[in-house]
C-alpha cells in the first residue's frame, strides 16, 4: 500500500483475504475491507475476536476459499459477486467497461446454454448475437474450412436444444490491444459432452480462480491493476491427473487453440475473425456443433 501510495496510485478500495493466524496483520492495514473464509482457522477467528470485533470492515463469510471471497466483494459493493456462468441473464456483466476475456466467455457461455436448451429459444436473440459479428466475419474452422461467421449464426439457430449434456469452456485467455480499437485474444476452446467425472481438488481451485479472476477484472479496483498481474495470473496450475481437461468420461473431448480479433466500440465489441486449430489432445472427428 505504501509503495502505491508513493507511486500516486492509490486503488479505490482494497480486499484482503485470510484463512490462518498468519493473515491477521493483513487485516490491521488502515482502509482495506476484509473477509476470513468460513474454513478459517481458529487462530485467526479468536484474533478477531479480540481485535477486530466491532470493525464493520471485515466480515466472516460463510462461503469457504475462492467462494468466501466472492461473497465478501459483493457483500461490501466492491463489485459483481455472482460468475458469469450463474448469471443467467448477465445483468451482473453488461457494464460499458468490458473487457475482452468477459466477452469471449459471455459468447461460448451462451452457445452451451443454447445447444442444451437452457435458455428461451427466440428469433430476435439469434438476431442480437449476430449483430455482434461483423457482416463480413470470417472463422477459420480447425479443419481448415473457412466460413462467414453469420452464416455460423444460422446454424447455431437450427441446433436449438440438441446437445442438452453438452459442456463449453474457454481456458489459458490473453489478450493484447494491437491497435486503437483492436483486440488479439488468444484462448484454449474446449467443448464436450457425456457423463460428469469428478475433478481433483486442484482443478476446483484453477476453475475458482479463473472466475475470480474475472471478477477482478469488472470490480472498481480494476483499473488499478496492471494488465500483466491478470496475464501471469490466468491458468498456470498444473493438474498431474490431467482431470480439468477431461473432466468428461465417455463421451466426446475436443479442445483447439483459438485466434480471435475483437473491435472495440462504444456500444460494446464486434467480433471480426476466428482462426481455430486442432491441439494434439483432440479427436481428429469434430462434433457437428463446433461452429465458433
Amino acid at each position: 500500500m505504501k509503495k502505491f501510495e508513493a507511486d500516486g496510485k492509490m486503488p479505490f478500495n482494497t480486499l484482503v483475504c485470510g484463512d490462518s493466524g498468519n493473515d491477521a496483520e493483513l487485516f490491521t492495514i488502515q482502509g482495506v475491507y476484509g473477509v476470513m473464509v468460513s474454513n478459517a482457522q481458529e487462530e485467526l477467528l479468536a484474533w478477531h475476536a479480540q481485535h477486530a470485533k466491532n470493525n464493520q470492515k471485515i466480515v466472516h463469510a460463510s462461503e469457504r476459499c475462492a467462494s468466501g471471497i466472492i461473497q465478501a466483494i459483493g457483500h461490501f459493493g466492491l463489485g459483481p459477486s455472482v460468475t458469469p456462468r450463474d448469471d443467467l441473464t448477465f445483468s451482473n456483466h453488461m457494464k460499458k467497461q468490458m473487457h475482452p476475456a468477459l466477452e469471449v466467455v459471455k459468447l461460448y457461455l451462451y452457445c452451451e446454454r443454447w445447444l442444451r436448451g437452457d435458455v428461451e429459444n427466440c428469433e430476435q436473440v439469434m438476431q442480437t448475437l449476430k449483430s455482434n459479428f461483423h457482416q463480413s466475419g470470417i472463422v477459420v474452422h480447425p479443419s481448415g474450412v473457412e466460413k462467414h461467421l453469420h452464416e455460423c449464426v444460422d446454424v447455431l439457430d437450427k441446433s436449438y436444444g440438441c446437445k442438452q449434456d453438452c459442456r463449453i469452456w474457454v481456458d489459458q485467455i490473453s489478450s493484447a490491444q494491437i491497435g486503437s480499437d483492436i483486440w488479439l485474444v488468444k484462448f484454449h476452446k474446449w467443448e464436450l459432452s457425456g457423463d460428469v467425472l469428478q475433478l481433483c481438488c486442484l482443478c476446483c481451485c484453477k476453475y475458482l480462480i479463473s472466475e475470480l479472476i474475472l471478477e477482478l477484472l469488472h470490480s472498481s479496483i480494476a483499473p488499478m491493476i496492471p494488465n500483466i498481474f491478470f496475464k501471469k495470473l490466468i491458468l498456470n496450475v498444473y493438474c498431474p491427473d490431467k482431470c480439468y481437461a477431461g473432466m468428461y468420461q465417455g463421451g466426446e473431448r475436443h479442445c483447439c487453440l483459438t485466434t480471435v480479433l475483437l473491435n472495440a466500440e462504444a456500444e460494446g465489441f464486434t467480433w471480426m475473425h476466428i482462426h481455430q486449430t486442432w491441439l494434439n489432445t483432440t479427436s481428429v472427428d469434430p462434433p457437428s456443433t463446433w461452429l465458433f
